[in-house]
């Protein structure tokens, strides 16, 4: 699968601390993080630093789009390609059609555990309505 859906109807999410909840999420876990905002679509790349990723100039992150309005926000998760700040700009297919920003890539038991966490700390905080 290329990446998850979630859709929160009804829960009236402030998608502008929705997003910040998912920069800090990835923060804390020690990711480099860049975000960007798209035709009022919210987008969070994490990837992992470090001089390996460098040497091996890997270009994959974990993507986080939201977007929508308070009581009716989509949050797609899945593996993308790292976009450099210069190219964000040409990235307005990501509201379109986000089946071309998200990649299929083989299964692996620490992308789904990042994935899991993610979406338990989400669920939790509209749960709470933060």
């Amino acid at each position: 699968m290329k990446y998850t859906v979630r859709q929160y109807v009804g829960k009236n999410v402030d998608v502008e601390k929705l997003k910040d909840l998912v920069v800090i999420f990835f923060e804390d876990e020690g990711f480099v993080v860049q975000e960007s905002k798209v035709d009022g679509s919210r987008i969070v790349e994490a990837r992992k630093g470090g001089i390996l990723r460098t040497l091996l100039s890997t270009d994959k992150c974990i993507k986080v789009i939201i977007k929508g309005e308070p009581n009716d926000v989509e949050v797609l998760l899945g593996i993308g390609k790292w976009v450099p700040e210069e190219e964000r700009e040409t990235t307005r297919e990501v509201s379109v059609n986000p089946s071309k920003v998200f990649i299929d890539t083989p299964e692996s038991l620490w992308a789904y555990e990042i994935e899991h966490h993610l979406w338990v700390n989400i669920e939790r905080n509209v749960d709470m309505g933060f």
